[in-house]
């Protein structure tokens, strides 16, 4: 259900707005998290790194900084 979510997601962003880019992006993220038992953390990483870039790009400094830092926080097996 939440690999559904998740590609619904990202088949939404576009390259009008990088806002909502964005937090499509970040929700994508996190529905991948969520996704199966073990999570998809390269897929969560990788989508917060793209909604860190958007964001930045939207000049939304600090939220930006928080998808990086999150992004990199994630420990692969």
């Amino acid at each position: 259900m939440y690999g559904e979510a998740a590609k619904m997601f990202i088949q939404m962003t576009n390259e009008d707005s990088d806002l909502r880019s964005a937090l499509l992006l970040e929700q994508a993220a996190y529905a991948f998290l969520k996704s199966q038992k073990p999570p998809m953390l390269r897929k969560y990483a990788f989508h917060m790194v793209l909604a860190g870039h958007r964001y930045s790009k939207a000049t939304q400094r600090k939220q930006s900084l928080s998808c990086y830092q999150q992004a990199y926080q994630v420990e692969f097996p």
